[in-house]
């Protein structure tokens, strides 16, 4: 059993980040992002992410989404004049997580680098 927590309306703004919501992004830019995700075959986790005893997580099915397709863009991140980008993934197929004790069908939302293929942070959003 999975277990996380909710970050559902919660907008993180970072420092030396510029970023882009997928409404903003032209059907080029959008193919571009789900090319280089897609062409990743092996990911690196985050020490922050490991560092998060509040959240858990499959290495498996985070490459499996990535790799099926099952998912959205959300975000791009351009970090420090594109020493990093990332990009914000939500999954659309649903995972049973247990949240504060409860079960709940979310989906999984992660950050991950296009160019060093880290996976830098996760949580889930719950299904309405």
């Amino acid at each position: 059993m999975l277990y996380g927590e909710i970050n559902r309306g919660y907008v993180k703004s970072t420092k030396n980040q510029i970023k882009k919501h997928y409404t903003q992004m032209s059907e080029r830019e959008l193919d571009y992002l789900k090319y280089k995700l897609n062409h990743i075959d092996t990911i690196e986790i985050s020490e922050h992410l490991y560092d998060k005893i509040t959240v858990n997580f499959n290495e498996e099915n985070i490459l499996s989404i990535l790799k099926t397709e099952t998912y959205n863009i959300i975000e791009f991140n351009q970090v420090d004049n594109y020493s990093d980008e990332r990009v914000l993934v939500r999954s659309t197929r649903p995972f049973l997580v247990d949240i504060k004790g409860r079960k709940k069908l979310c989906d999984m939302c992660f950050v991950v680098s296009i160019k060093t293929n880290r996976v830098i942070t996760l949580y889930y959003n719950e299904r309405k």
